[in-house]
């Protein structure tokens, strides 16, 4: 069952980051926040799940080889949809994976821990909130995650 109530994007991502700042590194990287719409009338709870999850990878899969690290966040809307992105310039994804990658356990790179459930729970709830995800990612550039959730 959905859940709707109003929630702040920016809240629910300055206390995501705040949680992942003991990260080694993660001082380093700069979080660029573009947010045109930040108070949504969704399932909070849900939301948390795709952008702790979204923005938990970005910060693990970052590129320590590059000068400057990024995560960038833009929210808006566009026609009966409110749009997250999350871009970064980590280690991408390669190419045979990405068809895989939301698929439950499984797993993309093999250096780093993690169940493979990440991305599948990601997919799940914003199917939940009638919505869609897709990627774009180039391995040794970065990726990004469109999430497309209905204005309620």
């Amino acid at each position: 069952k959905v859940t709707t109530a109003s929630v702040s994007i920016n809240e629910i991502i300055d206390e995501i980051i705040s949680q992942h700042f003991y990260i080694k590194g993660t001082n380093e990287i700069n979080i660029k926040k573009n947010l045109s719409v930040d108070e949504v009338q969704s399932d909070g709870l849900r939301l948390k799940i795709i952008l702790n999850n979204l923005l938990s990878n970005a910060i693990k899969y970052s590129d320590e080889k590059k000068e400057k690290r990024y995560i960038a966040i833009k929210t808006y809307t566009k026609g009966e949809f409110y749009k997250i992105e999350i871009e970064d310039n980590g280690i991408g994804i390669n190419k045979e994976y990405q068809v895989k990658i939301f698929e439950m356990f499984f797993r993309a790179n093999e250096k780093v821990s993690g169940s493979g459930l990440g991305l599948y729970i990601v997919k799940e709830a914003v199917v939940k909130l009638g919505g869609t995800i897709r990627l774009n990612s180039e391995p040794g550039i970065g990726s990004e995650f469109i999430v497309e959730i209905p204005c309620l």
